[in-house]
């Protein structure tokens, strides 16, 4: 007899054996395929929360910066005003000891913590304008050791509250994120 041939018997009874051991097979692959489908799309999901929770973070950060640039009177605020006992227009002043604190505290937030990465260019344009703005009147009055100095240029003064009023508005549409 030869020894290289199979009884039927035996092959019969080997089918079921190997039918299921391809569906193991088969169960396996796909359990793992799936696995490292849904594994991606969590991950992918986790950054974009991570971004998201950034996003809403740097906003919430920069709009503490808020009160140095409000045209409303506080301890922190850069612009003051007076207005005339007969009437007329206000008079603005600066005051030089809140800008070097709004500039450090603006380097600090922007660069330092990394939070300029995600604040959107409109932001960003309106921050550093009135940050140029602000400098530039530092610079005028280098060698004035008054703390308020009148801002003679209106135009400036206007501009400075036109850029808060904006930056606050644009803050909470980019913080919104719904694109």
């Amino acid at each position: 007899m030869d020894c290289t041939l199979i009884p039927k018997e035996l092959i019969i009874a080997l089918i079921p054996a190997l039918i299921n051991s391809a569906a193991i097979i088969v169960v396996v692959y796909l359990t793992y395929f799936y696995a490292v489908k849904k594994l991606r799309e969590e991950s992918f999901e986790n950054i974009e929360r991570a971004k998201y929770e950034a996003i809403l973070k740097a906003h919430q950060s920069v709009y503490k910066l808020l009160r140095f640039i409000t045209d409303t009177e506080n301890d922190d605020c850069i612009l003051v005003w007076e207005e005339p006992k007969g009437g007329g227009e206000k008079a603005y002043y600066f005051r030089q000891a809140n800008i070097r604190k709004f500039i450090r505290e603006l380097t600090e937030e922007i660069y330092n913590k990394g939070n300029g990465i995600f604040l959107s260019k409109k932001t960003m344009s309106l921050i550093f304008e009135y940050r140029t703005l602000v400098y530039g009147l530092l610079l005028t009055a280098k060698d004035n050791p008054a703390e308020a100095i009148e801002i003679t240029n209106k135009k400036l003064a206007k501009r400075m509250i036109e850029i808060h009023q904006s930056l606050s508005i644009q803050i909470r549409k980019d913080r919104n994120l719904q694109q």
